[in-house]
């Protein structure tokens, strides 16, 4: 997770995206993979993948205002 957060950092969104992903085949419950994700897909102008990535890490933590506001912003 650090590596695909600093691969982001220095604007290597694909790769950090297939890291990510790589995380969520083995835990695809993960707060935090679900949500870079979304972010990720937004950045990548990959909005249905984004929308669907949000609403997932709000089934996992409906309390998340971050994923809640990243999906209004879709």
């Amino acid at each position: 997770m650090q590596t695909a957060l600093l691969l982001c950092k220095i604007g290597d969104l694909k790769q950090a995206e297939k890291i990510i992903d790589e995380i969520l085949e083995k835990h695809p419950f993960h707060f935090d993979a679900l949500f870079l994700a979304g972010i990720l897909r937004a950045q990548l102008n990959k909005t249905a993948d984004a929308i669907r990535l949000f609403k997932q890490a709000l089934h996992v933590n409906p309390a998340s205002s971050d994923a809640s506001y990243n999906l209004a912003l879709m």
